[in-house]
């Protein structure tokens, strides 16, 4: 696990977009990735990865992030702390989150996001263009998710 905290430093510090962000991150993804978060429905699989990432990307163009603190729970779990930079519209905007990262074999297995980025959200309310933007990426991924399991 020490390993891969550099890596996904190193992934939101040189995002250049959502090519080269996907670019980066999909050697180090296991085929059955499993993404959740605060405001965005359970996320399965590399295909709904790379859809989720395109949707944010459409709404922060210039999206990047550094990890600013971690801690390692074991060989396969750590938490991160992450602070996110980007634009809505023109304006600025930065929140944190907390990430819980599984990884086995060198590979993200499942990445839960923790914390209610109220920045985030405030830059989307004062941001009327970006209005429709974030709502397909709230909408669409909660379409495209697979059903919870009961």
């Amino acid at each position: 696990m020490d390993k891969f905290i550099p890596v996904f430093d190193e992934g939101w510090r040189q995002a250049a977009g959502v090519d080269g962000f996907l670019a980066f991150f999909r050697p180090h993804l296991d085929p059955d990735i499993r993404l959740s978060g605060p405001l965005t429905p359970d996320c399965h699989g590399l295909e709904q990865f790379s859809e989720f990432f395109t949707l944010l990307f459409d709404l922060i163009p210039d999206l990047h992030g550094s990890v600013e603190r971690s801690e390692v729970v074991d060989d396969e779990v750590a938490y991160v702390w992450l602070q996110l930079r980007g634009t809505i519209g023109a304006r600025p905007v930065a929140f944190d989150i907390r990430d819980r990262l599984v990884v086995r074999d060198g590979k993200l297995v499942e990445r839960a996001a923790k914390g209610l980025p109220l920045r985030f959200m405030a830059g989307v309310l004062c941001t009327p263009r970006a209005w429709r933007r974030a709502a397909r990426l709230l909408v669409r991924t909660r379409w495209s998710a697979p059903p919870s399991p009961s």
